[in-house]
């Protein structure tokens, strides 16, 4: 394709999209693009890999005409969105709990919080020293460290504390012989809330590997909401965080400091990101958000406008009973008008319509056949609204008896 097709082309592109068209996009795009970056932290991402294969399933069979399986996936698809809400109610609920999050996030939405109003460094100070001493003890822990989002529907147990949190406090917490060391402790606004808490737990084994228990329950809870886990591992000696779905093992206290310090705000501000910076970032994903909001668009909105095309159709004779043979139909083919949302053409194949005539009482010679909708082979969802000429005439000979094969 030369520059000027490619050109035309595209400025053809760009008068049906139209500016109404790209914002739309570009909105649904920034979207779909926050649902791919939740969906990989969580283990909705399987279940949209399974949705998105059985999509394709169904736009082939549509593409081949194989109504039954068609026909099948569209009731299947109704069930499973209804099944998906009931088996992904925590992991939606969390999403729309962080969405709302965002709104009370103020001045405006900022990339990086805002350090907190409270001196954070004793706490800072304090934890460091505890996680590292436990550490090395080898004695397993588990403390939270809430962010912006609420926690409350994701904890389960635990007993109310509301204290302030100290080295012996916690230490006596995780003693292996404390009735709550098995659980987590939550520290919110510098103050202990509760202990001996269970989190949810994480299904991402390829990311856990071999580690246990306490590992899952950390990074289940940052796969869900913004908060801080730090687990102490009774086997290893290690200090892991995790924060948003990742894990980071802190090879020291320094580490771990640091850790804290990003987390409780006091850290130097980060400097200012263009936003070139953010849009050069995980590109793939970002492709495949605004193909997915493209096609959407397509499907959703300029698939919906009303539509008509025409198309010529071969007319067949059959069931012309016994001893008779067809010689010709004139015209051959018909001008068959549809109508029809845009989308109901995506999948209509030319070489598929047929209009099949059925006549077993059809006399010898020629005559006049009307050519009916019912006689019309074509997909559901289309309207015909003109078929030109309406009749053809079918000529009809006797059919000659074999040749007996010479002696």
């Amino acid at each position: 394709m030369d520059g000027s097709a490619l050109r035309s082309q595209l400025l053809e592109i760009a008068a049906v999209v139209g500016i109404r068209g790209a914002v739309d996009i570009a909105l649904m795009s920034v979207m779909v693009y926050a649902g791919l970056v939740w969906a990989r932290r969580s283990r909705v991402a399987n279940g949209i890999r399974g949705a998105l294969t059985l999509g394709a399933v169904y736009l082939g069979a549509r593409q081949f005409d194989l109504g039954m399986t068609a026909a099948v996936l569209e009731a299947f698809f109704v069930v499973l969105l209804v099944a998906a809400v009931v088996i992904y109610r925590d992991e939606l609920r969390a999403l729309v709990e962080r969405v709302a999050s965002l709104s009370r996030r103020a001045p405006g939405l900022s990339i990086h919080p805002p350090p907190r109003q409270s001196d954070s460094e004793p706490l800072r100070s304090m934890l460091t020293r505890t996680l590292v001493d436990l550490a090395e003890a080898h004695i397993g822990a588990l403390v939270v460290l809430q962010g912006r989002d609420s926690l409350d529907i994701h904890l389960q147990g635990g007993v109310t504390l509301d204290g302030e949190p100290s080295e012996p406090l916690i230490k006596s917490i995780f003693d292996p012989h404390s009735m709550g060391h098995d659980g987590a402790v939550i520290i919110d606004e510098g103050r202990l809330q509760r202990f001996a808490v269970h989190l949810p737990m994480s299904t991402n084994f390829e990311r856990l590997g071999h580690r246990g228990t306490r590992h899952a329950a950390g990074l289940g809870l940052s796969e869900q909401a913004d908060a801080l886990c730090l687990v102490v591992s009774e086997e290893r000696g290690e200090i892991t965080a995790m924060a948003g779905g990742e894990l980071e093992l802190l090879g020291d206290g320094e580490a771990l400091a640091a850790v804290l310090e990003r987390h409780l705000g006091t850290a130097e501000e980060p400097p200012h990101r263009s936003w070139w910076s953010y849009l050069r970032g995980n590109w793939w994903t970002k492709l495949a958000a605004v193909a997915i909001a493209g096609l959407l668009w397509v499907v959703l909105v300029h698939g919906a406008t009303p539509s008509q095309r025409s198309f010529s159709v071969p007319v067949e004779v059959a069931d012309l009973g016994t001893g008779k043979a067809l010689s010709k139909v004139v015209p051959g083919t018909v001008t068959v008008t549809f109508s029809g949302a845009r989308r109901d053409f995506y999948f209509v194949s030319p070489s598929r319509l047929r209009v099949m005539l059925s006549l077993p009482n059809a006399p010898l010679g020629t005559s006049s056949v009307a050519v009916s909708e019912a006689s019309l082979s074509h997909p559901q969802g289309l309207s015909v609204q003109r078929i030109l000429p309406n009749n053809v005439a079918v000529v009809v000979r006797r059919r000659l008896p074999p040749k007996s094969p010479k002696p």
